[in-house]
């Protein structure tokens, strides 16, 4: 049921993240509007806020609650493509409804469990929606993604 949920939920929010991108995708002929929209839509990791320490330290605990064994029976992949590629895109590159593109990201495990389990700037949180394991177990297939 849950799973249902988020797909409906996820379902809209692609539906609305394309009707906003046809809306600048029209007014990306002029130059001004070029200038104007790539000052407000920018993924510079200039930009972006470091993780709070104390979901830093949440992630850690995470890892020391859950079993390697449990972690490692959980397939990442499947996990991801069920999750996460509504926006980030099967090879983690489609940067939809404002997702980051994993090929490029430079984070360690602990951060990205920390941004799954917490939710940062647009994504969802999955505390709750996902187990711990689940959570390390997606980070890590995440990791497999880099270019």
């Amino acid at each position: 049921m849950k799973t249902c949920v988020i797909l409906i939920l996820c379902g809209l929010a692609v539906a609305l993240g394309c009707t906003s991108d046809k809306k600048t995708s029209n007014t990306k002929s002029s130059t001004s509007s070029k200038n104007a929209s790539s000052k407000t839509r920018t993924n510079s990791p200039k930009e972006a806020k470091p993780i709070p320490a104390k979901h830093i330290k949440e992630a850690k605990a995470l890892f020391a609650s859950t079993s390697e064994d449990l972690i490692e029976s959980i397939d990442g992949k499947k996990v991801f493509k069920a999750n996460c590629a509504i926006c980030h895109g099967f090879k983690g590159n489609m940067n939809l409804n404002g997702a980051k593109d994993l090929t490029k990201s430079k984070i360690n495990l602990e951060n990205a469990v920390a941004q799954v389990y917490f939710g940062r700037g647009l994504m969802q949180p999955y505390k709750g929606i996902l187990s711990d394991a689940e959570i390390i177990s997606v980070s890590r297939y995440t990791e497999t993604l880099r270019k």
